[in-house]
């Protein structure tokens, strides 16, 4: 193979351990490279790992996300009609105040002029009874008010009004 002269034992033993060096160096990049794969494999795995927490994470926020949207919902609908029974009692009750102020002010002036309401009802008893003179004194009182506190208004109207009693208590004796 050599043609006649041999190598330096010098350059054989410079080759070794320059080819030593290069399966060295060979075996250490081999080994690098395996400790590399084996560390992507658990990053890999790792990030797989995480992903499937995130997308359980996301899941469950979602869900949760979907639940509170439901129970606010029920919630407006809940407070919506709430707030319509409230406006209703709230319309019953001011057509009760407006009812009760009519009647308060009626009675008020019923209670003003209770006096002349009690003498008109001495007089319709006194028809009732037949007793002329009964009749007569309360019609005197009707007339014998004071015009300051007059039951009809002015003290004309109110010996008009005591007047037509008189016609008409007359009118009843003779039926």
């Amino acid at each position: 193979m050599f043609s006649g002269h041999s190598p330096a034992k010098t350059s054989i033993e410079q080759a070794n351990k320059h080819i030593q060096m290069l399966c060295d160096r060979i075996d250490k990049l081999e080994s690098d490279n395996k400790a590399l794969a084996d560390e992507l494999v658990k990053k890999q795995d790792e990030l797989q790992k995480r992903d499937k927490e995130f997308q359980v994470l996301f899941s469950n926020s979602s869900v949760q996300k979907d639940s509170e949207l439901s129970k606010l919902r029920e919630q407006v609908i809940s407070l919506s009609e709430n707030s319509a029974a409230v406006q209703a009692n709230l319309d019953k009750k001011d057509a009760l105040i407006q009812r009760l102020t009519l009647e308060n002010s009626t009675l008020r002036r019923i209670h003003h002029h209770k006096n002349a309401f009690l003498d008109i009802l001495n007089v319709i008893e006194s028809t009732q009874s037949g007793d002329v003179l009964k009749l007569h004194e309360s019609s005197s009182l009707l007339e014998k008010t004071h015009p300051s506190k007059s039951y009809f208004g002015n003290h004309t109207r109110q010996r008009r009004a005591s007047n037509s009693f008189r016609v008409w208590i007359i009118q009843g004796e003779s039926l």
